[in-house]
Order: structure tokens, then sequence, then C-alpha cells
């Protein structure tokens, strides 16, 4: 919907004025012409639309990229965990650690993606803490 047309009262029709703005306005957003890179210009809505498509192509088309480089990319930023925070990473979760971090969970705040608030572990402790 142009932008006349909004400023127009609901049921009222559309006179000539509003028709020649709104096909002012839909000539003036369309191209019409174009140049090749060859320098040559083009026109005709058929040959901008290939010429148009051409280029995206070429812009956006796959680059060929070896395995290796890849792996070298990600490992490049990373850095390494030492041994005992890595042993730490092994070790169990301890219920006590669960209800300690239940506890420290701050109100209408989930802890995980169920969208389970802390509240509710609070609330059904005796249940949750059993399974």
């Amino acid at each position: 919907m142009d932008t006349e047309d909004r400023k127009r009262i609901k049921g009222e029709n559309p006179t000539i004025h509003h028709y020649l703005l709104s096909r002012k306005r839909r000539t003036n957003c369309t191209i019409t012409q174009a140049i090749h890179e060859n320098g040559i210009l083009q026109m005709g809505e058929k040959v901008i639309m290939r010429l148009f498509t051409e280029h995206m192509t070429r812009r956006f088309s796959r680059i060929t990229i070896a395995e290796n480089c890849i792996q070298q990319l990600v490992l490049c930023g990373m850095n390494t965990i030492h041994m005992a925070a890595k042993a730490g990473q092994e070790e169990q979760i301890t219920i006590d650690e669960i209800l300690t971090a239940v506890r420290k969970g701050k109100a209408h705040k989930s802890s995980g993606q169920d969208g389970l608030c802390h509240e509710f572990y609070k609330m059904t402790w005796e249940i949750t803490n059993t399974t």
C-alpha cells in the first residue's frame, strides 16, 4: 500500500491524482538500464535481470577451501584446558552441588532450555532430588 493510499479516508475512492502519483513512484523505483562489465549500456527488463543474476552468482558463489585450512582456523583461537580443570569436568555432579545451584539461582530465571525457573525446583525439591 502506498503512502498516499494510507492518507486517504476509509471508503474514499482514488482519484486521477492518486493514480498518477502511484504510477510515478513505480517508474521512479524501476531500474531501466544497467552498464555491463564490458562498459556497454544494457536496457530491457529481461537483460537487466540476467545481468543482476549473473553478478550475484559471481559475487556469492562458493569458494573451495581445503579441509586442513578449516581445521587450522578452528584450532588457532582455542585455548587448551589445563589437566586439573579437565579432570574436574569429568567428575560426577552431586545432589549437594545441584541444591547449592538452585538456592543461588535468581528469581524467575531458568537454568536451562526447559524453561523451568529456580522457584519450581525450590518448591518441588523433595520430589525432584530423588530422581
